[in-house]
């Protein structure tokens, strides 16, 4: 069985963009290429227990991104960049907000183990 590498999973998502789209193709691509990548690192130089919390976070942070990628993508072209800045602002805001619920809601610790 041949083994995929995330250069792989990028050119496949970028030879499927004349079937899904432009924006489809960059919202897919972001996901899978830094849910690979970051995880592997962190594991790497900071062991597991950091791992967990950045897989947590960036849980939460993907449900922001996609929000924004799905709430912008569609006035990019018919705004101007000047006034696509609080639309940008108020998806981070928002998505900033939605973390902030995740995080308060979470009945564990961030660290499995953690004394708080």
């Amino acid at each position: 069985m041949k083994k995929i590498r995330k250069g792989d999973l990028v050119v496949l998502i970028t030879g499927l963009a004349g079937q899904v789209g432009p924006l489809l193709t960059g919202l897919f691509t972001v996901f899978p290429v830094t849910g690979s990548v970051m995880p592997a690192f962190t594991l790497a130089n900071a062991g597991p227990d950091a791992m967990v919390v950045l897989l947590r976070g960036y849980l939460s942070g993907l449900f922001g991104l996609g929000a924004c990628f799905v709430a912008l993508a569609p006035l990019i072209p018919v705004m101007s960049w000047w006034a696509l800045i609080p639309a940008a602002i108020a998806c981070v805001i928002g998505s900033l907000a939605f973390s902030a619920l995740i995080q308060r809601n979470r009945a564990e610790p961030a660290v499995p183990n953690a004394v708080d």
